[in-house]
């Protein structure tokens, strides 16, 4: 694997990650403050808005691109096609973000319409971007698959905000709004994010656990019935077909289940037993959520669609998505300082472990308080009950800010040579 330790080819993937760590601490401490009005369902009020939108743009999404500009060239062992265009999308999605952001905060529908066409234009650079330093390649198996297939379902995600957006001034564009809600919804959690973190694992996973021999016609299956699935439920919620999005659901707990075999079959064969206890604490969540899914998708078919599909965007996106990437992110942090601070050094000077960068045990504690947090607020929905819900809410932002104050501190470090020299 090749390293780039050029600081230039690593400055687009710290500015996206650094900003993601902070809008993060930011969403937990907004809600913090204003969880005596969070809702114990879905958001269905301008601050529930803008704290959903503040953790899907300014957290998740920050992370996941600033992943994909220091992993893909990583994988495709090529440079990005354009540095300039990188920078350029990052402050025009700083800026178009952070307006919708407050659009929604406060009700504007002016801003949620203009800043969601800046920030459709923002990810058609990315799309642009990433779509072209792919294709160049034309290395295509599953990582860069479902890599490509992210920035489709990215830009179709993109579009389907904006068009509500507009839908919010004009009221007349004659389509349901809820059904292009969840369709919203489907594109942007399972279809860009999903496989995101799918493909990335079968890169992360082997890299870590230094896995050079594992098969992979399970990932194949996984990359099409997913991509099936994602497919299926949100042609279903736009169409306003109910009984297409159960199968779609049953479809994606199937196509998870092989995913998880997948990542089995790369430990099994892995030389490094402990790849460190942010991707071990991932691999329990793949686990439990496709555990979880199953359950979901079997209730499905015999509760309303509103209330499973609530429950099942809660998982998927606070029970897989967050923890998924907080776990990652315990060793992409390192990696990539380590690399811009000392990559230069390799034998002409002594430089850290990677290992010394991060205390992984203090981590470990902090992310599986989170994870049990996290299911204390599934009955809590499930049984409408807000002291439960919020308590365990409370417990979750508590100790997942811990744990990403263990990570950012990573920016800190200093070797024991560096300190001498002080």
């Amino acid at each position: 694997m090749k390293i780039h330790a050029d600081s230039s080819s690593l400055k687009i993937p710290l500015c996206f990650i650094i900003t993601g760590i902070l809008e993060m601490a930011a969403f937990f401490i907004a809600a913090i403050l204003l969880l005596p009005d969070l809702p114990v369902t879905a958001p269905r009020t301008p601050y529930g808005w803008g704290l959903t939108h503040l953790f899907v743009l300014g957290w998740a999404s920050m992370i996941a691109m600033g992943a994909v500009y220091q992993l893909v060239p990583v994988v495709l062992n090529q440079s990005l096609f354009s540095q300039k265009m990188g920078m350029f999308h990052y402050a025009i999605y700083l800026i178009s973000h952070a307006g919708l952001i407050f659009g929604f905060f406060f009700f504007h529908p002016r801003w949620i319409a203009v800043f969601g066409t800046l920030l459709f234009l923002a990810i058609l650079l990315f799309v642009l971007n990433i779509g072209i330093t792919l294709l160049r390649a034309r290395q295509w198996n599953p990582v860069t698959l479902h890599a490509g297939s992210a920035l489709v379902y990215l830009i179709l995600a993109a579009f389907s905000g904006m068009f509500m957006g507009f839908d919010f001034i004009l009221g007349k564009l004659g389509v349901s709004h809820d059904q292009l809600l969840y369709t919203h919804i489907w594109l942007g959690v399972a279809g860009w994010f999903g496989n995101l973190i799918i493909g990335f694992s079968y890169k992360l996973l082997p890299m870590f656990s230094i896995s050079h021999s594992h098969p992979v016609q399970w990932q194949n299956r996984t990359l099409f019935l997913f991509n099936l699935a994602v497919a299926g439920g949100a042609l279903s919620n736009l169409t306003g077909i109910g009984l297409w999005s159960r199968f779609s659901i049953m479809l994606l707990a199937v196509a998870f289940c092989l995913y998880v075999y997948a990542l089995h079959q790369i430990r099994q064969s892995g030389i490094k037993k402990n790849p460190g206890a942010g991707i071990l604490f991932t691999l329990r969540v793949n686990l439990l959520a496709a555990l979880c899914l199953l359950g979901i998708a079997v209730c499905s078919f015999f509760v309303s669609q509103p209330a499973f599909f609530i429950l099942t965007i809660w998982t998927g996106l606070w029970g897989w998505v967050f923890l998924t990437i907080i776990g990652y992110l315990s060793k992409i942090v390192p990696f990539l300082w380590w690399t811009f601070q000392y990559g230069n050094q390799v034998g002409k000077n002594k430089v850290p472990l990677l290992s010394e960068m991060i205390q992984e045990q203090k981590l470990k504690r902090a992310l599986h308080v989170a994870g049990f947090a996290f299911l204390t607020t599934v009955p809590g929905m499930v049984t409408s009950s807000a002291f439960l819900f919020q308590a365990g809410f409370l417990l979750f932002s508590l100790s997942s800010l811990y744990a990403i104050s263990i990570i950012g501190n990573v920016f800190t470090f200093r070797s024991k040579e560096e300190k001498a020299c002080v």
